[in-house]
């Protein structure tokens, strides 16, 4: 008979998984979004459905920008009815990622009077953070004045952030270095 030939087949319904919304935050070399908010479901009729795990939400990368989409994983159903469903995960998600601050400065320079405000400093973070991965290259260092003396300013620009961004995950801001020197040349005097 008709009956016999013919087996049923119930596939399971997808559940959409909602009421979570992610965090912008400020750059830190990662791509994690930090997600809020209480996730939860809606099932069909009376069916007892909810949401366990701890979701995690990812940027598509590290870099500074506007209105990114976040992408979340790791929610899963719960209940006695959670096998007729397929969970969802929230979608359409965006935060943003702003710039973070960078303060560069340099190491206290020594050198012997010259003549010259050239300085041979060495760049350095003086606050803020230089995040895993991202590195320093070049810089132009010079004294304020050529004359000897201790507690002298080195004045520090021209440093190139390695960022894969071209720099723009960070607002870069410069700080001279108040405590190098210019020892005094020393004087010969012959008799004539």
């Amino acid at each position: 008979s008709l009956h016999d030939a013919l087996p049923i087949y119930v596939t399971a319904a997808s559940l959409a998984i909602s009421g979570v919304s992610a965090n912008g935050r400020a750059y830190d070399g990662t791509s994690v979004a930090a997600l809020t908010g209480s996730a939860s479901v809606t099932p069909l009729g009376s069916d007892s459905v909810s949401v366990i795990g701890s979701g995690v939400g990812s940027f598509a990368d590290k870099h500074v920008g506007t209105g990114k989409p976040v992408t979340v994983s790791g929610f899963t159903l719960s209940g006695p009815s959670a096998g007729n469903y397929l969970p969802l995960q929230p979608s359409g998600l965006t935060a943003d990622i702003t710039a973070a601050n960078l303060t560069l400065t340099t190491s206290a320079v020594a050198k012997g009077y010259d003549g010259t405000t050239a300085a041979a400093g060495t760049t350095m973070v003086g606050s803020g953070t230089l995040f895993a991965g991202d590195t320093l290259s070049g810089g132009a260092f010079a004294y304020l004045d050529k004359h000897a003396g201790t507690g002298k300013s080195v004045t520090v620009g021209g440093v190139t952030v390695n960022d894969g961004n071209g720099g723009g995950n960070y607002v870069v801001t410069y700080a001279d270095n108040t405590t190098s020197s210019i020892s005094a040349a020393p004087l010969s005097v012959s008799a004539s």
